[in-house]
C-alpha cells in the first residue's frame, strides 16, 4: 500500500508540474509578425529545368502519356490533361 500512496502522489507532482508548464508557456508567449514580402519576391517555383513556364497545349512537340502535364501541375499527362485535350472532355 505504501509503493501506491508513493506513486500516486508522485503523479500528482507529474500532473501539477505538467499545467505548471503549460500555463507557464501560455502566458509567456509572444507573437511575431514578419514584415511583408514585396510582390516581386514571390514567384511560384517549380521542379522543372525550363523556369516554370507552360508550354502550348498544341506545340510542336507532342506530348507523351507519362511525360509531366503542360500546365506545371507536377502530374503526368494522362492524368492532367490528355482527355481534355484531345476532346473527350
Amino acid at each position: 500500500m505504501a509503493y501506491k500512496r508513493e506513486a500516486h502522489e508522485m503523479y500528482q507532482d507529474l500532473v501539477a508540474s505538467v499545467s505548471h508548464d503549460i500555463v507557464l508557456s501560455i502566458y509567456h508567449a509572444q507573437i511575431m509578425v514578419r514584415p511583408p514580402v514585396p510582390a516581386s519576391r514571390v514567384q511560384m517555383q517549380t521542379n522543372r529545368g525550363d523556369g516554370g513556364a507552360p508550354q502550348p497545349a498544341h506545340g510542336k512537340k507532342t506530348l507523351g502519356r507519362n511525360d509531366p502535364c503542360w500546365c506545371g501541375s507536377g502530374k503526368k499527362y494522362k492524368i492532367c490533361h490528355m482527355r481534355s485535350d484531345q476532346g473527350r472532355g
